[in-house]
């Protein structure tokens, strides 16, 4: 069958998915709405646990976290009711980000003719990442019993 003698195609507005495009725009957006407030829920579950603020959380190790939360939980300054699933803090990832910033505006602002270096890593503060998670096996406990 050649070009010429096929068919014109028409495209209707049914066709476009106008509808399901909308949809789906709300849809993402719905999402993007509760993942914030996730977010936020969790930084105030860290808060509460860790009696620290979000930002602290980022400098400290794994062992002060846990030697933390044991010693907060000591003293009762927190504790999980009785239907409170088990959750811990999972690190993510750790490295040493110096402050390009600053040290670049700090340099343009001498303007020296030579290359100057920022500090060495070694002595830029580790900075960490942390995920809240449910412990996974009680999940599926819960939906057997």
């Amino acid at each position: 069958m050649s070009l010429a003698a096929s068919a014109t195609e028409v495209v209707s507005r049914d066709e476009l998915l106008a509808d399901l495009e909308t949809r789906y725009a709300a849809a993402t957006k719905a999402v993007s709405e509760v993942e914030r407030a996730l977010k936020a829920a969790r930084l105030g579950l860290a808060e509460k646990v860790l009696g620290e603020a979000a930002k602290d959380l980022r400098l400290m190790d794994p062992e002060h976290l846990e030697n933390l939360m044991a010693e907060r939980a000591r003293l009762g300054l927190w504790k999980c009711s009785r239907n409170t699933p088990p959750f811990l803090f999972l690190k993510t990832s750790s490295g040493r980000y110096p402050a390009w910033r600053q040290f670049t505006l700090k340099s343009m602002a001498k303007l020296r003719p030579k290359r100057s270096r920022p500090k060495r890593l070694s002595s830029t503060a580790i900075a960490w990442t942390w995920r809240f998670e449910l412990m996974p096996d009680y999940a599926e406990e819960r939906e057997k019993g």
